[in-house]
């Protein structure tokens, strides 16, 4: 199967390689300009497009437009490739840095981990190590406007509570919670 899945994905990773090679970049013509800075000069070639007002300026960005419209167009197709991708790998988020496989009580076992092709990762335990992953937490549950990102998860000596913490948003502000697992609340 993994053989199967190797030879299935390695040419879909060449793909944007070979979509690049053919594209025709516009020449960004180089101004060069050197300011002072305390004491030290700083040479910038580009400064020029910081002036967003400017006709060249304005220009030089429709061009850039263009070609990345037409390399955007192309990638439409790539889609069913992401999908496959999807479908034949389990996702699964990396949560070494927020104790995946949090065993405390050698009871459960919990993970933040994807339920769905393009979803939010959601909390999930396990009763034992062989047991099958239920859903405790979604994003969801707690917001269904804002973006909800899981950061840190601990689950008490006796097994019945869990404390995490997540952010809205991506903002840096925490939010701690804390559910029993039995209840789910």
């Amino acid at each position: 199967m993994k053989k199967i899945k190797c030879i299935i994905l390695f040419p879909l990773f060449f793909i944007p390689f070979l979509v690049k090679a053919q594209i025709k970049y516009p020449k960004t013509p180089i101004k060069k300009v050197i300011n002072t800075y305390h004491g030290i000069e700083v040479s910038d070639d580009y400064q020029w497009l910081e002036d967003i007002q400017s006709a060249k300026v304005k220009t030089w960005v429709q061009l850039q437009n263009k070609i990345s419209v037409k390399y955007l167009n192309n990638l439409a197709n790539s889609f069913s490739s992401k999908r496959l991708m999807d479908k034949l790998f389990y996702y699964e988020m990396n949560t070494e840095s927020l104790g995946e496989n949090i065993t405390k009580n050698k009871k459960l076992y919990f993970k933040i981990m994807y339920p769905s092709i393009n979803s939010t990762p959601a909390i999930y335990y396990s009763k034992g190590n062989y047991g099958d992953f239920e859903k405790l937490i979604s994003p969801n549950s707690i917001s269904k406007k804002d973006q909800i990102i899981f950061d840190f998860l601990k689950p008490s000596k006796n097994g019945r509570f869990l404390a995490y913490q997540y952010s809205r948003n991506r903002s840096d502000w925490g939010e701690i919670k804390i559910v029993q697992i039995k209840k789910r609340r």
